[in-house]
């Protein structure tokens, strides 16, 4: 894997996969049927919002790692047809930064209570970053390297969300490097959700 010289059906690589689709099959799940449960309306739409982040967050390590992939975004049915074609990353990538925009409101800043749980910060910087993917230069299906031609709206989309997120200052960098592991890994200190979003 380290020298990018593997088979297609390399164990590693196909259980990547399978884990990420079958992810977004349980976030579409909860997207589509979420509002139909009982119960804290608040609690509903946070855990509603944490699925559409799953959902963006996924789709944007399979578009990074294989270019082109299926996009499928509804809740699965025994009568949908499972062959689904490769999708433009470029579609992917508007539907990762629709998932994330949808998320962010509904998505609480990281507290020592929801350590562990998706975030606003982590939803924002996570935007930032698919801004830049989508303004990117990619490996297109004619193999050659190319990017839109107003990546320089992306840019300035991820330069936006990113000050946006640093300007909230709930967010920051840990003083030393070892903290950020020995700190944060094993809660020597109490939990400051700095770098860690």
């Amino acid at each position: 894997l380290g020298h990018y010289n593997i088979d297609p059906e390399h164990a590693w690589t196909e259980d990547a996969g399978y884990l990420c689709f079958n992810s977004i099959k349980r976030a579409n799940n909860i997207i589509d049927y979420g509002h139909i449960a009982t119960g804290n309306e608040e609690l509903k739409k946070k855990l509603i919002a944490e699925a559409d982040f799953m959902r963006a967050f996924l789709y944007c390590d399979l578009v990074r790692w294989w270019g082109d992939v299926p996009l499928k975004l509804k809740a699965s049915l025994a009568t949908d047809d499972f062959n689904l074609p490769r999708e433009d990353r470029d579609k992917v990538y508007a539907q990762i930064i629709s998932d994330m925009e949808k998320a962010i409101p509904d998505l609480p800043w990281a507290t020592t209570k929801s350590q562990g749980r998706i975030n606003k910060g982590a939803a924002m910087g996570l935007l930032g970053k698919a801004y830049l993917y989508r303004g990117g230069y990619a490996l297109n299906q004619q193999g050659q390297m190319a990017r839109p031609t107003n990546y320089k709206e992306y840019y300035a989309k991820a330069a936006e969300i990113l000050d946006q997120l640093i300007k909230e200052n709930k967010h920051g960098l840990e003083p030393s490097f070892e903290g950020l592991f020995k700190d944060y890994y094993c809660t020597t200190n109490l939990y400051q959700p700095l770098e860690s979003m």
